[in-house]
């Protein structure tokens, strides 16, 4: 990723940005269907259908970072093939018969056991252990074989992938080209030399449970401290 400075997008700018968004979602459908009544009235069913899941909020700002325009963790980055990928099995979706399969286009990728916390309420709690049984090389040959599938949007997670954060390194960095990566964590242990390490790297982003900060039998001030300085860097 690029070491441009995060910029959120609002205004007039956002509504010229979400036009252009829309207008490459049509063309997608459009050349999937071949005709623009049924690519307009698929795409407002799935616009409603996502709505009754999602809410109907509308979109009024992004973050521009890299580049690419994100307005939702579930989403990929516009423009991008991994945009245009999720939107495709999005459509794909509307097709649904005895025998479709849907394609899957996001995964959440546990690449470690491990994990520093003691919450209440984990529900990997079952599984962590303090040994991880696949070797970066292993994780990253699962990644291109993932990319292979056409799935461009990875979440890692564990236990705390923070715990294997020198690994998280080198699978982000020798991963293909057109993944969104973004890790799913506590934030034990982030700072902001870290997060400066990670997007260079080119991870796209991170979801934060503040929850293990009240869930937590070993989660101090301090260490809550040092988690919001990571937050803070961007």
């Amino acid at each position: 990723m690029t070491e441009n400075h995060n910029r959120i997008i609002s205004g007039p700018r956002a509504r010229f940005v979400q036009a252009r968004i829309r207008a490459g979602i049509f063309a997608l459908a459009l050349k999937r269907f071949g005709n623009p009544f049924r690519a307009y009235r698929v795409l407002k069913e799935i616009r409603k259908r996502r709505a009754r899941i999602f809410g109907s909020a509308r979109v009024k700002r992004y973050i521009l970072s890299g580049g690419k325009f994100y307005f939702s963790d579930t989403i990929p980055g516009w423009p991008s093939q991994a945009f245009n990928s999720f939107v495709t099995a999005e459509i794909s979706r509307s097709e649904q018969s005895r025998d479709f399969h849907p394609p899957i286009h996001t995964v959440i990728f546990a690449i470690t056991n491990r994990c520093y916390l003691r919450c209440n309420h984990c529900y990997e709690w079952q599984n962590i252990s303090a040994s991880d049984n696949l070797s970066p090389d292993d994780l990253i040959a699962i990644l291109h074989n993932l990319y292979g599938l056409n799935i461009h949007h990875i979440q890692l997670s564990g236990g705390e992938p923070l715990a294997r954060f020198n690994d998280l390194i080198d699978i982000i960095g020798s991963a293909p080209e057109g993944i969104d990566f973004w890790i799913l964590t506590s934030g034990f242990g982030l700072s902001a030399e870290k997060a400066k390490m990670l997007k260079k790297a080119g991870l796209v982003g991170a979801d934060i449970s503040l929850d293990h900060g009240m869930n937590s039998s070993i989660m101090s001030s301090g260490t809550t401290t040092a988690l919001f300085s990571g937050l803070k860097k961007r």
